[in-house]
């Protein structure tokens, strides 16, 4: 029994709308599609490409959002001194709040303040910082502070324990 043909012309995927079938290529013979992004470059896209999320926009459009992050950008107190740009690699100089400039390799400037002189008030890798009677501190140093882990409040945190109880309820014992 022969599979029935998707369509998929005019579909939106990110920034890319599909247009006509070009091909099909590979072991799966999976379509290749002439794709219009939203700036108006056309490109042929492989399917595995766009479903998967790996391509989004054409390199114009990313080329641009990447520009955003020049010297003198702004972002949560944290201000770029510095880019340097290597080949498609980029070294942010970046000042924290406290006047600290660290070094980040290929990542945009998110956090405000410096592990070095503010433990504790660097985000989570999620970004999260949790305020509790005037303290702020991520989970891992609100873990060492209370005795315990870090994976047991985020557990208490999603099981929908306000914050007070889940910070202030001492860790048990068997």
């Amino acid at each position: 029994m022969k599979k029935k043909k998707i369509e998929r012309t005019g579909m939106r995927l990110g920034s890319w709308t599909i247009g006509k079938e070009l091909r099909r290529v590979g072991k799966g013979h999976q379509p290749v599609y002439l794709c219009r992004c939203d700036c108006g470059t056309e490109k042929e896209v492989h399917w595995t490409n766009l479903c998967s999320g790996r391509s989004t926009r054409c390199s114009e459009c990313k080329r641009k959002a990447a520009l955003k992050y020049v010297e003198g950008f702004k972002d949560s107190g944290a201000e770029i001194v510095r880019v340097v740009e290597r080949g498609r690699h980029r070294t942010f100089y970046v000042r924290c709040a406290c006047g600290t400039i660290r070094i980040r390799k290929n990542a945009a400037p998110v956090s405000r303040h410096c592990r070095s002189c503010h433990p504790g008030l660097e985000p989570d890798k999620y970004g999260h910082l949790y305020t509790l009677y005037g303290e702020t501190h991520n989970l891992i140093n609100w873990g060492k502070k209370l005795g315990v882990g870090r994976w047991t409040l985020q557990a208490r945190l999603n099981r929908g324990w306000p914050l007070d109880v889940a910070l202030s309820t001492p860790r048990m014992t068997p």
